[in-house]
């Protein structure tokens, strides 16, 4: 991971994990609704060059984007109108970072193909760490994993191991930084270290051509 992407994902984390209570249910909210903006953006954009309006693009992405987010949110009311009003206003919160990701504002001159594949897997490894991140805070804040349902979320309780207690610290936006710091700090330590592997694995190629 480049040293842009992990700002990238510090930014992601404080704009949109942290505001939002620590439940996995709401994660998988956030992560569907992030990739239905992504998606959306990327088609809308491509068909905004393909009629040439590229000096209304940036109005049009960002209505775009206002619009597909109240859909969603509409859509989360028909399934839960009490996770619906749960969030609230934090349903708007992912287009940050669709933003923050897709450099939409600007004309893409890659192909519709290529566009959503760089967009959609960028995306989706957000989504994977959005929703690795309200999983272990669901787990070390309330000692559950709890799911959407249209009765609210339903709370599968876990069994305590090894005398381990859930504790409401990490529930709350300090223990979200806390708990973000250390992702963060583990996922540079992986990426030094296939650095590391990678590197030597390329200098022990070299030295064997050499000889």
């Amino acid at each position: 991971m480049k040293k842009s992407n992990i700002f990238l994902f510090i930014a992601i984390c404080l704009a949109i994990c942290l505001p939002i209570p620590g439940r996995f249910g709401y994660g998988i909210i956030v992560a569907l609704s992030m990739n239905f903006y992504m998606l959306l953006i990327c088609l809308v954009g491509k068909l905004i060059d393909k009629i040439k309006l590229t000096s209304l693009r940036p109005v049009c992405i960002l209505f775009t984007l206002v619009c597909s987010a109240v859909f969603f949110r509409q859509l989360v009311i028909i399934f839960s109108p009490i996770i619906a009003l749960s969030l609230g206003l934090l349903l708007y919160f992912p287009i940050l970072g669709v933003l923050m990701i897709c450099d939409c504002l600007e004309k893409d001159e890659f192909s519709l193909k290529k566009s959503l594949s760089t967009n959609m897997i960028m995306s989706g490894k957000i989504s994977i760490f959005i929703l690795i991140f309200f999983l272990v805070r669901d787990i070390a804040g309330y000692g559950t994993i709890t799911i959407p349902i249209p009765s609210g979320l339903f709370k599968i309780y876990l069994p305590q191991i090894l005398n381990f207690s859930p504790s409401v610290f990490f529930a709350t936006i300090s223990g979200g930084l806390v708990l973000a710091g250390i992702f963060l700090a583990l996922m540079t330590l992986v990426h030094r270290k296939c650095n590391i592997i990678s590197r030597s694995s390329e200098l022990q190629e070299e030295l064997t051509n050499a000889d």
